[in-house]
């Protein structure tokens, strides 16, 4: 450091400031480092000197001791053939008192490029003076750009106080990826140039979860330099940084063509409940409800409807229609065919269900098991130990919260009062629709949820963002479906409109 001389500085600056440091810092010493022409450099100095120097004999890539020139390039290879420290000598200017020593310092090479020179002695003084060290004249000369690799990362997360996956640059709204990307940064895997354009690192997730949702094995991948380190110890790394909420369980080096989202061959939700949601309209919903075993055989009769290729234009807001559909049609509001019809080309009204019970579960990449398994290790099954792991995240940080939060809030029970304000038949508007009718009751039944007016202001996402969890494209229209929906009676209609507005 440069200061103003202060011999105080020297004789109790190092007492003072440890008074002032934390336990673990100390400073031992203050010495006055003495730059002037009255300096004489040692035989041991020039020695020490000379060895430095060697370090440039040879052929060498010297692209770093010039500007426009990559490691790529052949012309920036060059030979050095020899460069020594003369014999120090004295110089006296008229102007000056005291005399000067100077140094010489002779290359031969064969050919220059320009800077070379200069900035290899430039390095030497700055080695000399601390500022660098030995080994860094053998970095100088290798590639700017190391190798880099493809890497997945296996993580969890419980999205209560989070406004998504997506990283979103406005700080207002909280982001899984803006926490992971920050302790990235914080432990040099990543730095700001990569907030800026994520297509530069090729990174992408799995799923893109929505506001206040849940992921146990959401995966991530990246482009990044090759890092063993980054293996073996970034999740204990990363995970010192994160809120307790997020936890990276692993990384693992994967194909460069993988691409977490369109590798993934299926993903696995789940949708946690109390079962008096699934009640009838003439039994009596309450904690003390208890579903039989004839009322599940019922339920996953209709949640067979589902199964294969269909167009889900119904339900583009995610899982929550399709849960909420099967509610509605348990407890009498909706019919079994309404199922059928959802996938047909008529707008409907369906309502969202609560996000609480929402859990992204697990992930399936079995094609990319099936070829690379042997060579890069299984993204299907992380090993006992860090399955075991995630497994007691999920019910500590999760399952513990959901079931606690339904418990406490009684959203779900909330939600069901809302079903008899919806028509679930064509909706009479548009094609959008007048949806604030549904967008109000499906987001205040969630005390998770924020209002919709702030949400509006998220950042708008690309197209391909939007459409990054469609994991087929949309079948035709079922035509037996279509004939059944053009079939219905007057009479199922008018019955229909009464059950809408039951309570």
């Amino acid at each position: 450091m440069h200061l103003p001389m202060d011999q105080n500085f020297i004789d109790n600056g190092p007492a003072l400031l440890n008074t002032s440091l934390p336990e673990d810092i100390h400073v031992f010493a203050v010495r006055r480092v003495v730059t002037s022409d009255e300096y004489r450099i040692s035989p041991k100095r020039i020695e020490e000197l000379n060895e430095l120097l060697g370090c440039y004999v040879g052929s060498h890539n010297f692209f770093n001791y010039t500007s426009g020139l990559e490691f790529s390039d052949q012309t920036a290879r060059r030979v050095i053939l020899s460069i020594t420290a003369e014999e120090p000598f004295l110089y006296t200017d008229p102007v000056r008192l005291k005399p000067v020593e100077f140094l010489r310092i002779k290359i031969r090479g064969q050919s220059f490029i320009l800077h070379q020179i200069r900035k290899m002695i430039g390095t030497v003084l700055a080695i000399m003076r601390g500022f660098m060290y030995k080994s860094d004249v053998a970095r100088s000369f290798l590639s700017r750009k190391p190798k880099k690799v493809k890497y997945a990362m296996l993580l969890a997360y419980q999205g209560q106080n989070y406004f998504g996956m997506q990283f979103q640059r406005n700080p207002k709204f909280p982001t899984i990826e803006n926490h992971l990307f920050n302790a990235m940064e914080a432990h040099g895997f990543i730095t700001k140039e990569h907030y800026v354009n994520l297509m530069d690192w090729h990174f992408q997730r799995a799923a893109r979860t929505d506001r206040s949702v849940s992921a146990v094995g959401q995966v991530c991948s990246m482009h990044l330099p090759m890092d063993q380190n980054f293996i073996d110890n970034g999740p204990a790394l990363l995970n010192t940084s994160l809120p307790e909420d997020i936890h990276v369980f692993a990384v693992r080096r994967v194909t460069p063509s993988f691409h977490a989202q369109k590798s993934c061959d299926s993903r696995t939700y789940s949708y946690t409940l109390p079962t008096f949601s699934f009640a009838s309209m003439d039994e009596v919903t309450s904690d003390e409800y208890r579903i039989s075993p004839k009322r599940i055989e019922e339920l996953n009769e209709l949640l067979g409807c589902y199964v294969g290729s269909h167009n889900f234009f119904n339900y583009t807001s995610g899982l929550l229609p399709m849960g909420s559909t099967v509610l509605a049609i348990m407890r009498g509001f909706m019919y079994k065919s309404d199922v059928a019809r959802s996938f047909l080309s008529v707008r409907m009204d369906i309502p969202k269900a609560p996000g609480l019970g929402l859990l992204l579960e697990r992930l399936h990449y079995d094609r990319f098991e099936k070829r690379f398994e042997k060579t890069h290790g299984s993204l299907n099954n992380w090993g006992e130990e860090i399955e075991t792991q995630l497994l007691e995240w999920r019910d500590k940080m999760i399952m513990d919260r959901i079931l606690s939060e339904e418990c406490r809030t009684q959203s779900m029970m909330r939600w069901l009062t809302t079903l008899p304000a919806h028509n679930y038949i064509t909706d009479p508007e548009d094609e959008t629709g007048d949806k604030s009718i549904n967008k109000d009751l499906s987001v205040g039944s969630d005390p998770s949820n924020i209002a919709d007016n702030e949400g509006d202001e998220l950042e708008e996402v690309t197209e391909l963002d939007n459409n990054d969890d469609l994991e087929t494209e949309p079948s035709q229209f079922d035509e037996e479906n279509e004939k059944n929906f053009e079939n219905e009676t007057e009479g199922e209609k008018v019955d229909r409109s009464k059950k809408s507005v039951a309570i």
